[in-house]
């Protein structure tokens, strides 16, 4: 009895060689990974792009956080400006008013003599 059958008697059997077995595994093996590969890929990036989102959120509070510090010094420091200048002007007009005095008395004063 023949253990291995002839190239005649295989032909006559339709068997499967395992060349054609290999191929056939090989022809659907490299599309699944191929897809396997990009749904990871695909997994990775959307996981990277989400990282990246906080990220920017996170930078984006951190910059408003400091702008608003540095507009609220702003506010304070015009806001110091503003009364002193305000205090300054106080200052000026009390000094006219008593150069004004001072001169009115001056002449009132070269009038009666």
């Amino acid at each position: 009895m023949k253990i291995v059958p002839s190239f005649k008697e295989y032909k006559r059997c339709n068997c499967v060689s395992i060349r054609e077995i290999l191929k056939l595994i090989s022809q659907i093996l490299i599309p699944l990974s191929i897809g396997t590969f990009t749904l990871v890929i695909s997994i990775q990036q959307h996981n990277l792009n989400k990282e990246n989102r906080q990220k920017d959120i996170e930078i984006a509070k951190q910059l408003r956080k400091q702008q608003y510090e540095l507009d609220e010094q702003r506010r304070t420091q015009e806001l110091a400006l503003d009364e002193a200048r305000r205090s300054q002007d106080l200052s000026i007009s009390e000094n006219k008013q008593r150069d004004s005095v001072f001169n009115v008395y001056i002449r009132d004063l070269t009038n009666t003599i």
